[in-house]
């Protein structure tokens, strides 16, 4: 499908919807071509992400930050937009980083240890343990490969040692994180 024939559909959309009900203040979805589409409105920005199911509420919000993002950094030249990528060019990899961050897509990357891991892997627990085994005997490993491979724990309890080792800089991604 042509993407500007897909943005267009989804603007006329919106716009329908703001005529009917005036400007949007929260997100919302639609089914379309077998897409959860869900979306996000902040000043003259739109955004969409197109899933095969509902999304989780981080992912939500994550959405709603962007859009917010998006109208804070560019606002004003955006309501004076002639069409041109050339500004949205020129912060391509701060805009890669604010959709890297908020839809958490650090979590598909493989992962790399820092080089200080052993000193801190003594006052681990057994969750951090076994995350860090899998990712030194495994190559190319990737946050979703460690909720897949590590079924013995529950996906919350992978989610917060995760997040905790990267907090503490001990695995990093090979993307932004």
């Amino acid at each position: 499908m042509d993407t500007s024939i897909i943005a267009g559909v989804l603007n006329a959309i919106t716009t329908i919807g703001k005529e009917m009900i005036g400007v949007p203040t929260s997100l919302k979805k639609i089914e379309f071509h077998g897409f959860v589409v869900t979306s996000a409105v902040c000043g003259a920005y739109s955004v969409y992400v197109f899933s095969e199911e509902d999304l989780h509420r981080s992912l939500i919000e994550g959405i709603n930050n962007i859009a917010k993002w998006f109208d804070v950094i560019f606002g004003y030249d955006g309501a004076q937009w002639d069409g041109s990528m050339d500004l949205f060019n020129k912060y391509k990899q701060s805009i890669e980083e604010k959709i890297c961050k908020e839809l958490f897509l650090w979590f598909l990357y493989s992962i790399d240890v820092s080089e200080n891991y052993l000193d801190k892997l003594k006052s681990m627990g057994t969750i951090e343990k076994a995350i860090m085994r899998y990712i030194t005997q495994n190559e190319e490993t990737s946050c979703m490969m460690l909720l897949d491979k590590l079924c013995i724990f529950t996906t919350g309890e992978l989610l917060e040692a995760l997040f905790n080792l990267v907090e503490e800089d001990i695995i990093q991604t090979n993307y932004c994180d």
